[in-house]
């Protein structure tokens, strides 16, 4: 009898433990799965662009302000993805007075041919524009949203 108890003691160990472990092992997959999950980006655009927002949820960005000889210049960085996404932009000036700067920002994808580390990394610009020196202060927008640009220094 006292044979049976120890098989049977046995067998449970046996089972409690390979519980364990089985749990243990699904709760590392699920954790080593989320930290490699890719960054998002909105898919609804079919041209490849990425939603800047979307992706980083990036608000703002602390830039250098200078004016030079007619030329307003804005330098800073944005958050990307990957250090192999790109970053374009394109300014439109108000056509009323005073003249309103204002900086549309676009974040690219990778090409598909692209192998990047999943890092999100800093990508610099340097916008450049002619406009009067008397213009309100540039407004900005990252993937059509808006995006605040925080003036923290003279060049």
């Amino acid at each position: 009898m006292n044979g049976e108890q120890n098989n049977t003691h046995s067998s449970i160990t046996w089972v409690v433990t390979s519980i364990i472990i089985l749990v243990l092992i699904v709760l590392g997959l699920v954790a080593w799965n989320r930290s490699t999950e890719s960054v998002p980006v909105d898919e609804t655009l079919n041209d490849g662009v990425a939603n800047g927002g979307s992706a980083l949820e990036q608000q703002a960005a602390l830039v250098s302000y200078s004016f030079n000889n007619g030329v307003h210049t804005y330098t800073g960085t944005i958050q990307a993805p990957t250090p192999c996404h790109t970053v374009t932009y394109e300014v439109q000036l108000s056509e009323e007075a005073p003249i309103t700067p204002t900086i549309h920002f676009t974040i690219h994808n990778p090409t598909l041919d692209q192998v990047c580390t999943q890092v999100i990394t800093e990508i610099p610009f340097t916008v450049e524009f002619e406009a009067p020196e008397n213009s309100a202060q540039a407004q900005a927008t990252l993937g059509g949203k808006p995006f605040f640009l925080i003036i923290g220094g003279k060049e």
